[in-house]
């Protein structure tokens, strides 16, 4: 129902899909309209349309939550981004064909991610302070919690 001073909205539908597709927004599918969420409102904004890419961003935090990570796929490759929640800005880490979830960190500096390409499955550690990325161990193919797909 509509809050009466604002243009926001309080949901009391059922939703059919929710997407993560920024850090603290979600786009939320309810029968027939989309609305846009901004994590910790009370209420949400109805939004002109769906997202332009119906797929949800899976960030993992760091062990201090200063920056997250999250996996984008551009032009062929797989690209791996950080989030800085201090100034809510986002620069791209590493970028290489066949990177992918999982990721996670290691501590606040060094995070962890796959890449499987065809030619290897492996787990590889990059240092955000710089340098390139070395390769941890072979591993095995897994399916995330990111395979999902919209309907």
């Amino acid at each position: 129902y509509p809050d009466s001073t604002s243009k926001k909205t309080i949901l009391n539908k059922e939703v059919w899909n929710l997407f993560r597709t920024e850090y603290n927004k979600l786009s939320v599918s309810v029968p027939g309209e989309w609305y846009d969420y901004k994590l910790g409102d009370n209420s949400a904004t109805k939004a002109a349309g769906a997202p332009s890419v119906l797929k949800t961003r899976l960030y993992m935090n760091s062990p201090d939550g200063s920056r997250s990570s999250w996996v984008d796929q551009r032009d062929g490759k797989g690209v791996l981004l950080i989030y800085t929640a201090n100034d809510q800005s986002e620069k791209t880490a590493h970028s290489r064909s066949g990177l992918n979830t999982p990721t996670r960190w290691l501590n606040n500096n060094y995070v962890v991610f796959r890449v499987n390409n065809g030619q290897e499955i492996a787990d590889y550690v990059l240092n955000l302070d710089g340098g390139e990325p070395k390769k941890i161990k072979d591993v095995t193919a897994t399916s995330g919690i990111d395979a999902w797909y919209y309907y």
